[in-house]
């Protein structure tokens, strides 16, 4: 950006003053080194400013300003050196940005020696006599009756010779002229002779060592009372700077129109009467204007149709004002909405005057039809996901229904069986609890899919947790004569904060898939204290078993979704290959990983660590037992059953009989909530699922009925056969109490009875 090789000065500045220049600014200014200059305000060489600091610092701030707004000034403006000589210099601003910070370029080029020439060519008489106090520029005089000619020191300079008495004779003078230009030196000479006035002409001369000079004359003759011309007086400058600037800023136009026309962007320069300056052979083509000339031609006669919007923005942007709208649009004469992105800003002359505007387009139809296909295919994919978990959620709802039965009907025969009904029973058990795993591995992976499992922060003892999960499983690894063993740390904590559900649902993965998968040997289960601190405890579960082991290439494989080790495995164990996915995603949304290590037939281990607050609580020991919950009578409770699958009505009524509860059945909603109105139950066991009303419906309309303080209070249990996260929330928020899935734990249902029946009975004994 600093500029080494340029006569010009260069400089950096921003808002703490100089930070860097070129030697030519060093030049100028007078200065040896560059930390001179570093850190000062520019407005300080300018006598222009007035000498306090406060005011100096405004207006250069002021001029800034209106860079950083209009993105160029230029002016001229009075300097000081170093030594107190003043300079006058042309200066250029323009906004760059450094470091990714906004700062100025500055552009100084000495226009000294031009001022001074312009002022004394606006007066020849003046120029003639003060030729010889000029500094830069030099005096010559022709005799014409002698035909010698006298120049002064700064002329024999300029033409690169030693001076001496008199200037070069007229053979001499007309060789250094350069050929090019002697026709026109003759010209003006003529014209000077013929006419009596000053003449004004640049020209160029050959110096003796064959260098080339830009010259800037002026001559005017003298009469003698005879009206003769009897001497040609005049001075002379070297300007062959000012023509190689004059030559950079065409090239450098040049080099900008050239930009323009090939930039890859649709580009028109105008000025104050909407004509073309320049435009860029993407702005032809977007408007279809390749095959004409429209240098010089107003936009709005090419374009007689502009709307008046249009020229209400380009007449803002003449104000001064910058225009852009990132998106807009219009419909070709076909239909077709086209998209594009514009912008309107003014363009500067010298002095601050707005010569005209730029405008800038690019069509972005393509990219948005592309933005409107991903939203429509979003919408279509979010649709497509609400129908995949209704289906889901209806799917769970059937297939629960007789999975309810199997199982209920199961675990009743299992209460006093025939000798020889005991196996088949327990297959039929084991086979509808596999299957209802396999539902539940599904439904859980569509809601972690679709981002709707929540985790619950409760109290909880680790030790029982795991405790009671290898309890649960026991029963199965009997069955294949495989040992189960437990190794709990002493140091783990009573009670610990988190999510005990999800935690048992990834170890009964774990352990589940170890017993599966480990014919001979045992599976040991281990669960230590790995960390701890004032606010949290951090714990190391461990599964291992000594089953068929998992090959190196295949373990990371074994978390994909629908994934098991080989096809002979799933064919031989069965299984969804959902199980370790779910416990991958489970325990990533906890902040753990799930990590492997196995080798085939020596068995595998499953481990992770999982942080979890710490509880206050002292939870006395549970360590939980096969044995079923032991029920007491419930007699004196009257519920009622809101039930349309009269297979479930009945199982339902096997175990509350078995518990001595009282039971009324509703087969709708409607029957329901008239029951409820006419009749005093203790609960309701509400279905969700049911003809003419739902048990949503049902729920609602209970709650409204009189008295309030009764009937806002009567405990509603929903019964669903859907696991979905959706509908439960939706059953709590239309005001039940509390849910059991279908299929029903016998235990379950009967403790969740139980405790609302003390409930209701403490809530008696209090009034």
């Amino acid at each position: 950006m600093i500029f080494e090789r340029s006569t010009d000065a260069h400089l950096l500045i921003d808002d703490t003053g100089i930070i860097d220049c070129n030697n030519a600014a060093l030049r100028m200014l007078g200065c040896k080194n560059k930390t001179d200059l570093i850190g000062l305000n520019p407005s300080k060489f300018s006598p222009e400013f007035q000498p306090d600091g406060r005011r100096s610092a405004e207006k250069a701030a002021e001029i800034n300003q209106q860079v950083y707004k209009k993105g160029y000034q230029q002016f001229e403006w009075l300097h000081s050196r170093m030594d107190g000589s003043n300079i006058m210099v042309e200066v250029t601003m323009n906004p760059v940005t450094i470091n990714n910070k906004a700062a100025l370029l500055i552009v100084w080029h000495d226009i000294t020696l031009q001022k001074q020439a312009v002022e004394k060519l606006k007066s020849s008489e003046a120029l003639l006599r003060d030729t010889q106090q000029l500094t830069h520029s030099g005096s010559w005089e022709m005799d014409m009756l002698t035909g010698k000619n006298y120049w002064s020191a700064e002329a024999f300079r300029i033409f690169g010779l030693e001076p001496k008495g008199h200037g070069p004779g007229t053979e001499e003078f007309d060789r250094m002229i350069h050929p090019d230009d002697r026709e026109k030196y003759l010209d003006s000479i003529r014209s000077a002779l013929k006419g009596g006035e000053a003449s004004n002409f640049d020209l160029r001369i050959i110096r003796a060592n064959g260098e080339v000079r830009h010259i800037q004359a002026i001559g005017k003759p003298f009469y003698n009372e005879h009206n003769q011309v009897i001497k040609l007086h005049g001075a002379i400058i070297d300007i062959t700077k000012h023509k190689e600037a004059e030559e950079d800023i065409r090239a450098k136009q040049e080099q900008l129109k050239s930009f323009i026309e090939f930039s890859p962007a649709a580009i028109a320069v105008f000025d104050k009467d909407m004509r073309y300056i320049a435009a860029s052979n993407i702005w032809k083509r977007d408007y279809k204007l390749e095959r004409k000339n429209i240098i010089g031609i107003c936009h709005y006669d090419i374009f007689p149709e502009s709307s008046h919007r249009w020229k209400e923005f380009h007449q803002r942007g003449f104000a001064g004002e910058v225009l852009s709208n990132p998106e807009d649009s219009y419909v070709r004469k076909n239909g077709r909405v086209q998209w594009f992105r514009w912008e309107i800003r003014p363009w500067y002359e010298k002095d601050n005057e707005i010569g005209g505007i730029i405008m800038f387009t690019e069509t972005i139809t393509e990219r948005k039809e592309a933005e409107q296909a991903l939203v429509k295919a979003k919408e279509q994919a979010e649709n497509a996901a609400q129908a995949k978990t209704q289906f889901l959620s209806t799917m769970s709802h059937e297939i629960r229904k007789p999975m309810n039965a199997v199982i209920g009907f199961t675990h009743l025969l299992l209460q006093n069986p025939r000798e020889d009904q005991i196996e088949y029973l327990k297959i039929l058990k084991f086979s509808g609890e596999n299957l209802l795993v396999l539902i539940n591995d599904i439904l859980d992976f569509s809601k972690i899919e679709a981002g709707k499992l929540e985790f619950e922060d409760v109290d909880f003892s680790v030790k029982d947790l795991v405790r009671n999960t290898r309890l649960a499983l026991i029963q199965r690894a009997n069955e294949k004569g495989i040992q189960v063993k437990l190794m709990i740390d002493e140091d783990l904590p009573d009670a610990v904060i988190g999510e005990p559900v999800r935690l048992g649902q990834i170890l009964t993965n774990l352990i589940s898939n170890a017993i599966k998968f480990t014919n001979v040997g045992k599976v040991t289960i281990a669960a230590s204290l790995l960390s701890q601190d004032a606010d949290s405890t951090t714990i190391s579960f461990e599964v291992m078993d000594t089953g068929i082991g998992i090959p190196a290439d295949k373990q990371e494989s074994v978390f994909e979704s629908f994934t098991q080790a080989s096809s002979d495995t799933t064919r031989k164990y069965g299984g969804t290959g959902l199980g370790l996915t779910i416990t991958k995603r489970l325990l990533e949304m906890q902040g753990s990983q799930i990590k492997l290590q196995s080798e085939p037939g020596k068995g595998s281990t499953f481990y992770f660590d999982l942080k979890l607050k710490k509880s206050d609580l002292k939870l006395g020991s549970d360590a939980g037992s096969d044995k079923p919950v032991v029920t007491k009578s419930l007699k004196g409770t009257r519920i009622l059953l809101a039930e349309d699958n009269q297979i479930n009505v009945l199982l339902a009524k096997q175990f509350l009989k078995q518990w001595d509860v009282e039971c009324d059945v509703a087969e709708n909603g409607v029957i329901a909530v008239q029951l409820a109105k006419t009749n005093n139950y203790d609960m309701i066991l509400m279905d969700l699922q049911m003809p003419q009303m739902d048990g949503y419906s049902a729920a609602e309309e209970i709650r409204k009925l009189e008295p309030v303080e009764i009937y806002s209070k009567l405990p509603i249990i929903a019964l669903t056969a859907s696991a979905m996260l959706d509908n439960k929330d939706r059953a709590f928020v239309v005001g039940m109490d509390d849910y059991v899935s279908k299929p029903f734990n016998p235990d379950d249902l009967y403790r969740k009875i139980a405790h609302y029946r003390q409930l209701s009975l403490s809530r008696a004994v209090s009034k």
